[in-house]
């Protein structure tokens, strides 16, 4: 089945706003590891970052459609 350019076009503007969404995650957690210390900060880092993941895996999959 063929997308149209109409769709087509939104799907890819859908994933540019996907990749900077995952471009400032991965901002936020680079500056939480960087500016703050702790436990809670290493494990909050991390789970922006997985989530930066699941964005990551979302626009891939946007763009085999």
């Amino acid at each position: 089945m063929e997308i149209d350019a109409r769709t087509r076009s939104e799907i890819n503007s859908i994933i540019r706003q996907i990749y900077s969404i995952t471009r400032e995650l991965d901002s936020i957690s680079t500056g939480m590891r960087n500016e703050f210390k702790g436990i809670g900060t290493q494990i909050c880092a991390n789970k922006i970052m997985n989530m930066s993941e699941s964005y990551r895996e979302v626009a891939s999959s946007l763009q085999r459609l």
